[in-house]
């Protein structure tokens, strides 16, 4: 962002729907400046981490065919804290709240209220601001990421699947048949867990790697 100019792109599987969006951004705001737009993720993902035009503002469609856009913000939050990133749906924005704010978006707007939110959001994004108080700002949620990925490091591939398993709601039982070991030899799993995040109970793990998106 310089001399007052905010960068923006997009990317949403509706190349119609971005062609229009992106037009009628550049036209809200002298301040606004499109820089691209694109229907594919993996291309975003490109422009944002490896090319030389990265927007200052990122606007994801959650909806996308090849990477979901949460997965999309999740992997730019990551690597940088300088791109302002918000995610638009046009299904219900309780759908994807929670998605949104673990993947360190800055915001969540419904497609019905683009004309009316956008705007301010876009301004408060690019200076890596949270919309409202239920997201991170870019920096925070930068930190976020990198403590989750040295809590992921801690775990072997073994705990991560136990886990996952108990996330999704399977019994001890079961768990101990698909991973052909005893019931005993996964608490011994979970005590090592719980040793490695300092936490005492097998929720508050599963809490944590739902924060950090550890599994």
């Amino acid at each position: 962002m310089g001399n007052g100019t905010i960068g923006i792109a997009l990317v949403d599987n509706d190349i119609w729907s971005a062609r229009m969006l992106s037009q009628w951004i550049e036209q809200a705001s002298v301040d606004f400046r499109m820089r691209w737009c694109t229907h594919s993720s993996a291309d975003a993902l490109h422009r944002c981490l490896f090319g030389r035009n990265a927007p200052d503002v990122l606007i994801v469609d959650m909806a996308l065919n090849d990477i979901s856009g949460d997965v999309v913000c999740k992997r730019i939050r990551r690597r940088n804290d300088d791109i302002g990133l918000l995610c638009i749906t046009a299904y219900p924005t309780e759908r994807y709240e929670r998605d949104a704010i673990e993947a360190g978006a800055q915001g969540l707007l419904s497609k019905e209220c683009l004309v009316k939110e956008l705007p301010a959001a876009i301004v408060r994004a690019a200076r890596g601001l949270p919309m409202d108080d239920r997201f991170l700002d870019a920096a925070a949620a930068h930190e976020m990421m990198q403590r989750g990925e040295a809590m992921r490091s801690m775990l072997s591939d073994r705990e991560r699947d136990v886990l996952r398993r108990y996330m999704r709601g399977d019994a001890t039982a079961q768990i101990a048949v698909a991973l052909r070991v005893s019931p005993n030899t996964v608490f011994t799993y979970i005590h090592r867990i719980l040793r490695k995040l300092h936490v005492s109970t097998r929720n508050e793990a599963m809490a944590i790697c739902r924060k950090y998106d550890l599994v």
